[in-house]
């Protein structure tokens, strides 16, 4: 992006009375969490990743499954720390500016940085605030006011 337009984003989101904001893997890739898709990308650097990524391929071989549990196991999404991307975040809902964030990451940095609502993910659950703590469901009309948390595990 030029500086230019860069300048010309910065006026317009101070402008704004109200933002949402669709985050996906890029924004916590500073945190050190690897993208998918990206040049380092965790799809990129290994096809088995990506294969386990679908429901069909998980079901029908072993090899996926094994793979993707010992993934989760050794995940250190957990040690990682927000980045100044996550703190902008914050920074507009502090302000009163952000409507709405949407993200498809479950990795907790935006809770973590201290984002105090609720995550809509394009799965249409919504984080009920906290890694693992639940999910909330997201009723078909949208309305937060009817969300219900169905607690995991």
């Amino acid at each position: 992006m030029s500086d230019t337009a860069l300048r010309a984003a910065q006026r317009s989101l101070r402008r704004a009375t109200t933002v949402t904001v669709l985050t996906g893997a890029g924004i916590s890739t500073d945190s050190g969490i690897p993208d998918f898709r990206g040049p380092n990308g965790l799809w990129t650097k290994n096809p088995l990743a990506e294969k386990a990524s679908t429901l069909q391929n998980y079901l029908a071989d072993p090899d996926v499954r094994r793979f993707a549990w010992q993934t989760r196991l050794a995940n250190s999404a957990h040690t990682r720390e927000p980045n100044s991307g996550h703190a902008s975040l914050v920074e507009l809902e502090r302000r009163g500016q952000l409507g709405t964030l949407v993200t498809q990451n479950v990795d907790g940095l935006h809770q973590r940085a201290g984002a105090g609502r609720r995550e809509a993910r394009p799965d249409g659950h919504a984080d009920a605030g906290g890694e693992g703590g639940g999910t909330a469901v997201l009723p078909a009309d949208g309305q937060a006011d009817d969300l219900r948390v169905q607690r995991e595990g």
